[in-house]
């Protein structure tokens, strides 16, 4: 590096994969593919766990959601255990503002799948992000459905 900078050639070095990134994005093509897979082989292993424990705390549950990575909740196994949990805080029976919240972890979720179908189209298709997406909105919809069957169920935030 030193003889590059007396000799003004200025050498550009590879972009680094970021272990704290919580971007949805594919690893770099520059040999640091492999970085990635402790971390996601740790995820694919802790998740089944973190969720059987979440009972009834939604904070844990979103902050589980948010901070893994989108290819191992896209797994098969933990779709549908995800799903299940989000539809629990989804239900009329929670309170209006974890009811809220939850629509709100929805949609990012759905957002994070969408954008993460734009980036890879063929391996998104694959995964099943799409049909994750669909699946979030059925269950958003359906919990509207029955919330509005009772006025008691609307949650109106106060200013």
């Amino acid at each position: 590096m030193l003889a590059s900078l007396g000799t003004g050639i200025v050498e550009e070095e590879a972009p680094q994969f970021d272990l704290d990134s919580l971007d949805d994005e594919p690893c770099p093509s520059s040999g640091h593919a492999s970085a990635a897979m402790p971390v996601e082989t740790l995820f694919k292993l802790a998740l089944p766990e973190a969720l059987a424990h979440v009972d009834d705390s939604f904070q844990v549950f979103r902050s589980i959601v948010y901070l893994s990575p989108l290819s191992v909740l896209l797994d098969a196994d933990n779709t549908s255990t995800v799903l299940d949990k989000f539809a629990e805080f989804c239900r009329p029976a929670s309170g209006g503002p974890t009811r809220a919240a939850a629509a709100i972890l929805g949609v990012q979720l759905a957002f994070r799948c969408a954008k993460w179908l734009n980036q890879e189209p063929k391996e998104a298709q694959s995964s099943g992000a799409g049909m994750l997406t669909w699946r979030l909105f059925r269950v958003m919809g359906r919990t509207q459905l029955d919330a509005q069957a009772s006025s008691k169920n609307i949650y109106m935030p106060q200013p």
